[in-house]
């Protein structure tokens, strides 16, 4: 018998690390989540994702994955979104690993707040080969269901660690921060090991971060606006950093 409440419950942060257990929803996001099998708990699907989906499920037995076909109403009574997909997934939350100072880069996330933008940046940061993610202590928690959601499926191939401290890199990187009134991204000359802050839409990099900083990196407006959203500026920036 599945306790479908105790599921539900799996949305609030507390629940998630009491049983270290994450929700995960969508297609694309649950195939991502296959390549890592030794990430998932248990899958749920309907009736009539599995009529349409075969290969996902065919896939999760061969994997020896455990997985059940529930009513509709109980997949979205389980969902976090207005429209289910009709699959979703209980997946392990990643056990903290210690801070790997080897890597040449690093990406670290101050104060970001919003989901979906945490979300997004943990897609771009897996494109553009940014691995090694830090959050700070007040950033939003990486197993919200929207956070995962907005990852689609990013999360299961990065290696995220959260309420860290940015004076653990200080000795070891080069701290490059972000600033919209700068326009130097072009000419800048990319370090060997670095570690790269993006910091909040609302209010920037924190103040205890800013004095850590070696440089302050911008990108050139081309027309008109205010600034650019978070994860939007970080996708760019990565980029840049990438070449």
């Amino acid at each position: 018998m599945i306790n479908l409440k105790k599921i539900s419950f799996l949305k609030h942060k507390k629940y998630r690390e009491k049983n270290s257990l994450f929700i995960c929803e969508g297609k694309r996001s649950i195939l991502s989540a296959l390549l890592k099998p030794q990430a998932i708990y248990r899958i749920y699907f309907s009736k009539s994702f599995m009529s349409k989906n075969k290969e996902i499920i065919n896939k999760a037995n061969s994997l020896k994955i455990p997985f059940k076909e529930l009513p509709k109403k109980e997949l979205e009574y389980l969902s976090q979104t207005k429209s289910p997909s009709g699959i979703l997934a209980l997946c392990f939350l990643s056990k903290e690993m210690k801070l790997n100072l080897t890597v040449k880069r690093w990406l670290f996330l101050d104060n970001i707040s919003d989901p979906g933008n945490l979300g997004t940046i943990m897609r771009s940061a897996l494109w553009f080969n940014f691995k090694n993610i830090a959050l700070s202590k007040n950033c939003v928690d990486a197993y919200n269901p929207k956070v995962v959601r907005s990852s689609m499926g990013a999360i299961f191939h990065l290696s995220v660690h959260r309420d860290i401290n940015l004076i653990e890199f200080k000795k070891d990187y080069e701290i490059i921060g972000t600033n919209q009134k700068e326009s130097n991204l072009d000419s800048f000359k990319t370090p060997k090991k670095f570690i790269l802050i993006i910091g909040s839409e609302a209010r920037g990099i924190s103040k205890e971060n800013l004095k850590h900083i070696n440089n302050r990196l911008g990108i050139k407006r081309l027309g008109f606006g205010d600034s650019l959203n978070a994860a939007i500026a970080a996708s760019i920036i990565m980029y840049r950093l990438s070449m």
